[in-house]
This record gives C-alpha cells, structure tokens and sequence, in this order.
C-alpha cells in the first residue's frame, strides 16, 4: 500500500470513529442535538439541506422525537440528515438554467456549487462544492446562531442567519427557529423555503399511530406510492389506515390558508402532540413519508427579495406537557 493510501485509509477510519460536532441543549423540561456545520467532519455535508442548524433527538414527555431515519450515517448522502431542517430551490436555483457545464450556481444554505453536467438540477445528486462561504457559530443565552454568506461572481449573494433555541416554559416544551435572509449581492433574489420535518417518534414504523392535523380542509391534488392505499385527509387530518410497511406516500394539497401556517404531529402511544406554527403563510404543500418517518412539508415563497433587502421568518415547535 502506498502512503498516499495509507494517509487517506487512516483519515477515512478517524472520521467514521469521531463524534460529530454537535451541541447539546437543555431547556427546562427537554433536550435535544444540534449539529453543527463542519465541511469536513459535519454531521451532513450534502449539498441539499441548510447545513446550519440540523436538529435531532428531540426528548419530551419521555419520548424522543426526531431521530435518525435511515440506518448508518453517509455524511454526503443528499437526505442523510434528522429533525427539522431547511432545503431552499427544491426544484433548482434560479439562476441553474442559464448556468453552463463548467461555471457555478449558487444553493442557499450550502455553498456556491458547480454544474457538472448537461442535466436538469436534481436535489437528490450531490454537486461539487466550489465555494462554501463563510460560517460563524454563536451562542449567547441558549441561542444558537448560524450566519451563512456567499458572494458569487455571477452577482448571486446572500447572508443568511439562523437562530435555533429551547424556550421551554411551565406547559410545554418549546423550540424555536428563526431565519433571516438577506440580498447582499447585486442580482434580485426568488427562491422557495421549506422544513422537511423528518417526523417520528420512538422508532415506532408509521402507521396508525401517527396523525397530521392541518387547520382547514385540504384538497389533494396529486399523490404518488400508497398514499390512495393506506392514507387519507378527512376533515383536515391526514391518518392512517395501516402500517406503511413498505414503499412511500406522498401527496400535494391546495385550498392552503392565507393565514400563517399551523399543524399538529401526533403520535398516539406516547401522547405526543408537536404543535407546529410560523407567522407566514404556506405557499405549497407537500406530505411525503416511508416507514421509518414521516414528512409534513410546508413552503414559505420568497419573492424578488432586492439587493440589501432582508425576508424573515419564524417556526415554532411546542408539546404540551403531560403529567
């Protein structure tokens, strides 16, 4: 064996055994991980999801909630990856179109990367990390927060920070997330924002037990694997009639509130109830989900956001305490 592949073999085996950076909160009835942005060693390193603030273990009421969905960990993998966490550009950056084979395009949350081939943008690949951007960590009072920049040549720019919190009170646990977006470069930005919410509980398989209440009734406009099969949307709820043993759901909505948006995730053998809300309305939603999770999905639009302009907005996850 060369060195060079010793050298490599040996680093290989260093990062598979070492912990990955993450921090661990506390707030007053609860606990959860966070793991922390490393290009080398992070816990996700894919060019798909925000790399900050990923959130994972989620322990309430005696329950853990947002655990790890598939088996092992690849790092690189596009949704190897936990709890709620952020994707911008599902259907590609604005600008990947026009962008030759070769030149670079940018993903909000993850870096300024390269086109490779002669294809249209898929979420799912893994794409050459040309520009990283620059990332800054921190913490003040329990609140974690991320600032992601890049600034391209092609006059892309942005800065975007994050800030993730436990703001647990006397009835509930709470989390908090907070994004705010900001134009930095010379080109309008228009892009799509949406929390995958890698929703389970326990390990339990999804099935019967778990439940999505949605405020209003929604009308399903596409749906794809066993979602006709197995599940259904009766007065706003999405239920199961069976265990989503094998195969996939997944399912478009439209008749969306004007309002800002709010859910509830159940899961009936803990009495776990994940009240989730933001103060902006959903411009689409999607609900997609295997055995190991399931996926509410919901869109918040951000539209030609002007050099120097900023777009905020908020999510807050809340369970209720039982005794």
């Amino acid at each position: 064996m060369s060195r060079g592949l010793l050298l490599i073999v040996l680093f290989a085996a260093q990062v598979s055994a070492q912990d990955y950076p993450k921090a661990a909160v506390t707030g007053k009835s609860s606990a959860f991980t966070l793991y922390l942005p490393d290009d080398a060693k992070g816990f996700y390193r894919g060019t798909r999801f925000d790399r900050g603030g990923v959130v994972a273990d989620w322990k309430v009421n005696g329950a853990t909630l947002f655990h790890a969905w598939k088996s092992g960990q690849d790092a690189g993998s596009a949704d190897d990856i936990t709890g709620p966490c952020e994707e911008f550009d599902t259907a590609g950056p604005a600008d990947y179109a026009a962008t030759k084979v070769g030149d670079t395009f940018v993903k909000i949350g993850v870096g300024e990367l390269r086109k490779d081939k002669d294809e249209p943008y898929q979420f799912m690949r893994t794409y050459p990390v040309v520009n990283p951007g620059k990332r800054t960590l921190t913490v003040v009072a329990g609140k974690y927060t991320f600032t992601h920049e890049v600034a391209a040549n092609s006059g892309v720019g942005y800065k975007l920070v994050k800030t993730v919190e436990s703001a647990d009170d006397d009835t509930a646990a709470v989390l908090k997330l907070r994004s705010t977006l900001t134009n930095t470069g010379t080109r309008p930005i228009t892009t799509r924002v949406y929390n995958h919410n890698f929703f389970n509980a326990n390990r339990d398989p999804v099935g019967p037990n778990y439940a999505i209440d949605f405020a209003g009734k929604l009308r399903v406009t596409k749906s794809e694997g066993r979602y006709d099969e197995l599940a259904g949307n009766g007065a706003g709820a999405l239920t199961f009639r069976g265990k989503l043993d094998a195969g996939y759901v997944y399912a478009e909505y439209a008749d969306l509130p004007k309002t800002p948006y709010r859910f509830t995730m159940r899961h009936a053998p803990s009495g776990t109830a994940v009240e989730v809300s933001s103060d902006r309305p959903m411009s689409a939603l999607r609900v997609w989900g295997l055995s190991t999770v399931i996926c509410p999905e919901p869109f918040v639009a951000i539209d030609d956001l002007p050099p120097g302009k900023s777009f905020a907005w908020a999510t807050t996850y809340r369970v209720p305490l039982t005794k």
